[in-house]
């Protein structure tokens, strides 16, 4: 299928770089910061984590899951009571995440590439 509304716009033919300095500066900082940050804490998984988490509930919902991260936390840890409907909501959040964690792990190992001969194992 062929989208239209960007034809001929995208991408743009020049950037603003004065207009967009500013922002790509702030952004460049935070990241900075963000990473500094997470160098001196012995387990930043810890706090990463849920973040994780979080970002699955709210991509899932595009879905149609009816999740929420408590939900997620206590069906992981094996406890809950859920009926059918919440635990194949719950399920679907919980491969979303495992999903990510495997997208990072592999980020690590693999080299960012538009090759087909790194497949997910």
């Amino acid at each position: 299928m062929t989208v239209h509304y960007h034809t001929g716009k995208f991408p743009p033919k020049a950037l603003n770089w004065e207009r967009l300095a500013d922002s790509l500066s702030r952004a460049s900082n935070a990241l900075a910061r963000y990473d500094s940050f997470f160098e001196i804490i012995p387990d930043s998984e810890i706090l990463i984590s849920p973040l994780r988490a979080q970002e699955a509930v709210t991509s899932s919902r595009i879905e149609g899951t009816h999740a929420t991260v408590s939900d997620v936390l206590v069906y992981e840890a094996g406890g809950g009571d859920f009926d059918a409907a919440q635990s194949d909501d719950i399920l679907e959040v919980v491969n979303y995440r495992r999903a990510l964690l495997l997208a990072q792990d592999m980020m690590r190992k693999l080299p960012i590439s538009g090759s087909s001969a790194h497949r997910i194992p």
